[in-house]
């Protein structure tokens, strides 16, 4: 399985390196592009000749083989998610929607209920195709430059772009929008649906790798005979379809963070963990707080047992050169810093620790209390809305109602075995995360999304080694009727309907 995961996690550095070399020369793009596609091709032709396949499919046991057609099951529910028809509200409202149009992208937004987060990937990879200039056509959106977010999703969908957008042509300026009564660069004329739907489907793809980490982690538990049930409740659970279809790359960035995971817990050369850190930064810096955790267990590992720095040299070396890159392009090359920590500790309507240090302590409080309660069981007066967003939003829920608590008996369970993991890589990190925000914030959508899926596992497999068999999948199955209900009330609030 850790071929499988690996293996993924290459292929997508390759065609971001692919993409990259499009991005630095557009009159080579055909030619990447191809060579890209052609070089997926023949990975594929060659594993299907050489019978790898067939021999990993042989080797794989048969809880591990039903738990990846679940992963099948997400890429097709996804694409047709995206094919149900919505009933538009009268009036899309400024501050979640900058888009009026009926597109794509702006329809997944009205399904999820988040904000325009999603159109970044696609509007980066359109001013690299189009050759736009992010220093002269900036913010990328309103309150946005391209700084505030890696890249690296953009970058894996540029040769797909390319070949499939073969003759368009370089764009020389955009013009000009107005939203919120100011002008802005006018990306909404790169809002066409046939280019979303080519960002979409690898965009999507992409936040599915999520489940292939998890597996890849969890093949290395005793927990085996629980991977299907855990895989079908990530399929079925709203928030992990949401994180898939919704295609800004959080999920994407946590597929690298499990992979570090696993690397971290099997001993694998800590340059092959500094790498998939990395990787997961340049799919989102919220990744950095989980880098820092990581580097924190090689220090302490090595401190503790008075042993060799190197691998924390080794660990650090290759995170701060794979980001260097990134740090050169938005800070000396377009002198476009990014502010998105700003934005979230001190930006406008967050409690200031000056003007205000007891709410500047209390919202951290509040954030961490509203966000690890169930908080739709005390919306009042009720509200299915309000209801459902709090279920998608919140971690109990998230995780499932029915695994959130033995989720966390197996985690002080596994306490003393597995600390690296717990410790240094989920709640050191997840607290980095709740004390940046100075503002209210649904933390299972900036960065939590880790952790979110390791404690589902968990929390099946505690339920498969506590319980007897039949109470076992009683409970599962309560788990996924938890999951249809709550995704079929979000279809009802948003009038989803075929044809």
């Amino acid at each position: 399985m850790e071929l499988v995961g690996y293996g993924a996690g290459a292929g997508v550095l390759v065609h971001g390196i692919f993409g990259l070399l499009i991005a630095l020369d557009r009159h080579l793009r055909h030619c990447f592009g191809v060579l890209a596609i052609c070089c997926a091709a023949l990975a594929v032709g060659y594993l299907v000749r050489r019978r790898v396949w067939s021999a990993l499919m042989a080797t794989l046991s048969r809880p591990m083989r039903v738990a990846l057609l679940f992963w099948l099951l997400l890429l097709a529910l996804s694409v047709a998610l995206v094919h149900v028809d919505v009933r538009w509200p009268t009036v899309l409202p400024d501050g979640q929607y900058i888009f009026k149009k009926h597109t794509l992208n702006v329809k997944i937004q009205h399904m999820v209920g988040l904000p325009v987060d999603n159109s970044l990937p696609h509007l980066v990879t359109e001013f690299f195709f189009r050759k736009i200039s992010f220093k002269k056509e900036h913010p990328i959106l309103p309150g946005n430059e391209v700084s505030n977010r890696t890249i690296l999703m953009s970058l894996v969908a540029l040769p797909f772009r390319t070949v499939l957008g073969w003759n368009q042509r370089a764009e020389k300026e955009l013009g000009v929008f107005h939203y919120i009564g100011k002008a802005w660069p006018n990306v909404e004329r790169l809002n066409d649906d046939e280019s979303i739907r080519h960002s979409f489907i690898v965009g999507m793809f992409l936040n599915s790798l999520l489940l292939v980490g998890l597996l890849v982690l969890f093949s290395n538990f005793e927990a085996r005979e629980s991977l299907p049930a855990a895989a079908l409740l990530y399929v079925t659970n709203p928030y992990f379809i949401g994180q898939t279809i919704f295609t800004w790359p959080k999920a994407m960035a946590a597929f690298f963070v499990v992979l570090c995971y696993n690397s971290l817990r099997r001993n694998h050369d800590p340059k092959i963990v500094g790498l998939a850190a990395a990787l997961a930064y340049h799919c989102h810096p919220a990744s950095l707080a989980i880098a820092g955790g990581v580097g924190l267990a090689y220090g302490i590992r090595a401190w503790r047992g008075k042993n060799s720095l190197r691998p924390v040299l080794e660990y650090g070396a290759v995170f701060l050169l794979m980001i260097l890159p990134w740090l050169i392009w938005t800070r000396l090359v377009l002198q476009l810093p990014g502010n998105l920590l700003a934005q979230n500790f001190s930006g406008e309507s967050t409690a200031d620790l000056i003007a205000s240090p007891l709410n500047f302590v209390w919202i951290r409080f509040w954030n961490s209390l509203i966000n690890v309660i169930p908080v739709s069981f005390i919306v009042y007066p009720f509200d299915l809305e309000r209801v459902v967003y709090y279920a998608m939003h919140c971690l109990p829920t998230t995780v499932g109602l029915f695994l959130f608590i033995p989720a966390f008996l197996e985690c002080a369970a596994r306490w003393k075995s597995e600390r690296m993991l717990l410790l240094y890589g989920m709640l050191l990190p997840a607290v980095a995360i709740l004390l940046v925000f100075s503002l209210p914030a649904r933390l299972v959508l900036y960065g939590w999304q880790p952790m979110v899926g390791v404690l589902l596992f968990l929390g099946v497999h505690r339920l498969r080694r506590g319980f007897s068999p039949r109470t076992y999948w009683a409970l599962v199955i309560a788990q996924l009727i938890c999951n249809l209900a709550v995704l079929a009330a979000r279809g009802f609030l948003v009038g989803a309907h075929f044809g």
